[in-house]
């Protein structure tokens, strides 16, 4: 899953983090895993891309930060197809009569469109990616709340990372947001997990 043994290490000690921070979602990554036969860490690798990309799109700038030169985060050349992509939006509307209405701006590849699933379990009903933790589009549960995402990326975010300060990715953090009873409860565990990139994400 990575050919340059430092990041390989860096990103080795990145999943044992996650799977210790959060061994809910990691299980659902393991049953994925056996039911798909993709690999344990190329899954692993999908969840967390938009912050490996901070560290392969910035390895130049990084060159010229004498703070950013740790142990904990490598440089490296990026292969071809890790380009900072575009992201999608989700908004919800709620009217006066308690309709919802839920729209998506959809940035992504065309070929994304075909890779999109509605799916509904005892506890939540969310717009998932195939191959992605739940979480990171509109998602509704069965305690009321109802989330939607929208991705911001500012530069320090790309500092922090470098830097090698501890960091989880946001869409193992989105997927605990999930399964948050209260409102209050998405912010503690907002609050619990430092994040490796930044998003909006809106409760409601």
């Amino acid at each position: 899953y990575c050919t340059d043994p430092k990041f390989r290490a860096y990103v080795d000690d990145l999943e044992a983090r996650h799977r210790a921070a959060f061994p809910d979602a990691s299980a659902e990554g393991d049953g994925f895993q056996e039911a798909t036969g993709v690999d344990r860490m190329d899954w692993f690798i999908h969840q967390v891309e938009q912050e490996l990309n901070v560290l392969w799109s910035d390895a130049d700038d990084a060159e010229d930060d004498a703070n950013a030169a740790t142990e904990n985060a490598p440089e490296c050349d990026p292969p071809p197809e890790t380009a900072r992509r575009m992201r999608c939006s989700d908004a919800a509307v709620v009217t006066a009569n308690g309709r919802l209405y839920l729209g998506l701006n959809e940035d992504e590849a065309k070929a994304v469109l075909t890779g999109m699933s509605m799916v509904r379990t005892p506890d939540w009903f969310g717009y998932v990616y195939l191959g992605e933790l739940v979480g990171n589009a509109a998602t509704f549960n069965r305690w009321g709340l109802g989330i939607t995402v929208n991705t911001v990326e500012p530069a320090a975010t790309a500092a922090a990372i470098r830097k090698g300060t501890p960091w989880y990715a946001k869409y193992f953090i989105l997927r605990v947001l999930v399964d948050a009873t209260t409102p209050e409860e998405v912010v503690a565990r907002v609050r619990n997990h430092p994040t490796g990139s930044a998003f909006s994400c809106n409760v409601y």
